[in-house]
């Protein structure tokens, strides 16, 4: 009796079991208007439109499935302070859109496999997108025109086919903070005719270009990343007012960081490394500022530039720590450029150009280079263990004061085919050939209260004829 009781009390507990069990919710399909809040309760195949304003669709993890034939997967028209969150939206055109929708909010979204854009935002301002997802998108992760006060923090793009997060043009005053950009052609691309961004703390890895901004002003990248770039790192062409500050761009394909036509930035303490080209490279631009960056390790020169520099660190690069030519009207003050494959700072074909208290350490080729270049002044510099210290080469009407060259292998001050310098109150030591030397096709130079000695040629040399050499105090000399 007892087992025949215990059968039927097990009998009874399976029946209630069953009866509480709930079947799952049937998966819903068409188009979906919504036009107050929703919570989801299984899969939607089709689209779904918000049809009002202040409304909360909130997909709970259940998906939202379409064919390639339909625009979108989750729209807004025309209304505003939506909620979107939790939802998987693929297979559409575009995942998620809206247009001229104000104080949208997207959080924890995922958008993937969708046949152009995972989400979309057009012609929006005081929206915000917060913790989404986009990826493998055949366009872009996210996208839009006419962004205005739009935050985007901690979103992640990975393996869009063009860009990872793009503003399209006009965007203001929009904030990008700690999102993530990986596996696409353009990380982070900020379209024209925009001003007021910021990038913040955001990380580009693997994309042909990490940050992309053009024809846009007073756009701020502060402590982001881009690593492993096929081409820049951070690129800008066209841009008025930006600044550069704290960032770290290494592993790029060419250039770290690349400025065209850039005009009045403030580039600080950012950290280049292992550029297969230059470290920095800055063309046909005007006003801007480089201070205290650290360049390291890059293939050809570590700052390639014709802008102001200040308190810059170009170190260990394959060939010149700085290049600077077609530029006139530069600035030199602190920087340091040691142990590069060539020479420390290059400059030629300009003019009127100040260096000042810079220093080249241990560069395999010259440390201060000028070549076909007038009426420069370097005051203060100091070249030690480089195969030339100083060498004015073409050009002419230079003056170079305070100046210390010491240890290098050959020459200390090299004058070779440049004419009409004043060189005065310079020290030369211990270099492997002569402190000071006016050599072939140099003419109409003085050299006046300079002071060599113990230099394994001679400390004052005339290999050209037509130079004045007074008050100099030399141990040992040839042709004076």
């Amino acid at each position: 009796m007892a087992g025949s009781r215990s059968d039927k009390l097990l009998g009874v507990i399976a029946l209630l079991a069953s009866a509480l069990t709930v079947a799952p919710a049937a998966a819903t399909s068409g188009t979906m208007d919504i036009s107050a809040s929703t919570t989801l309760s299984a899969d939607h195949h089709g689209n779904i439109r918000i049809v009002a304003d202040d409304v909360t669709l909130d997909c709970a993890g259940y998906r939202v499935i379409g064919p390639a034939a339909l625009k979108y997967g989750i729209s807004v028209y025309g209304h505003d302070r939506v909620t979107i969150t939790n939802c998987d939206v693929s297979g559409f055109i575009h995942g998620i859109i809206t247009d001229y929708a104000d104080a949208v909010t997207l959080v924890g979204n995922v958008a993937h496999d969708n046949v152009e854009d995972g989400i979309r935002l057009n012609f929006t301002a005081d929206s915000v997108a917060v913790g989404n997802s986009v990826t493998n998108n055949g366009r872009h992760g996210f996208a839009g025109e006419t962004q205005v006060r739009f935050h985007v923090e901690g979103n992640t793009a990975t393996g869009n086919a063009e860009i990872g997060f793009a503003t399209g043009q006009n965007a203001l005053d929009t904030t990008f903070v700690g999102n993530v950009a990986r596996d696409s052609q353009h990380g982070f691309v900020l379209g024209g005719g925009s001003s007021g961004v910021v990038f913040t703390a955001n990380v580009a890895d693997g994309n042909d270009t990490g940050f992309l901004v053009y024809q846009s002003s007073d756009v701020t990248y502060d402590g982001n990343s881009a690593s492993g770039s096929t081409f820049a790192g951070i690129e800008l062409s066209f841009v008025t007012g930006a600044t550069l500050r704290g960032n770290t761009v290494s592993g790029s394909g060419w250039d770290g960081i690349s400025m065209y036509r850039v005009q009045g930035a403030t580039v600080d303490a950012n950290t280049v490394e292992d550029s297969t080209h230059h470290g920095f490279s800055v063309s046909s631009s005007t006003g801007n500022t480089f201070t205290s960056n650290r360049v390291l390790r890059n293939g050809s020169a570590g700052l390639a530039l014709g802008a102001g520099s200040h308190d810059n660190l170009a170190n260990s690069n394959t060939l010149w720590g700085f290049i600077v030519h077609h530029a006139d009207g530069l600035t030199f003050i602190g920087n340091s450029a040691a142990r590069n494959g060539n020479g420390g700072l290059f400059v030629g074909i300009m003019s009127t150009t100040t260096m000042t208290a810079n220093r080249a350490t241990n560069n395999s080729g010259t440390g201060f280079l000028v070549i076909e270049a007038w009426t420069f002044t370097l005051e203060r510099n100091v070249a030690v263990g480089n195969h030339f210290g100083f060498q004015l080469a073409s050009g002419g009407d230079h003056r170079l004061t305070g100046n210390v060259a010491r240890n290098n292998a050959n020459d200390g001050f090299l004058v070779l085919g440049s004419d009409s310098n004043t060189l005065v109150d310079n020290g030369s030591w211990r270099n492997g050939q002569d402190g000071f030397e006016t050599a072939s096709g140099s003419t109409a130079n003085t050299l006046t209260g300079n002071t060599a000695c113990r230099n394994r040629g001679w400390d004052g040399v005339e290999s050209s004829a037509g130079n004045t050499w007074s008050g100099n105090d030399f141990c040992r000399t040839h042709g004076l």
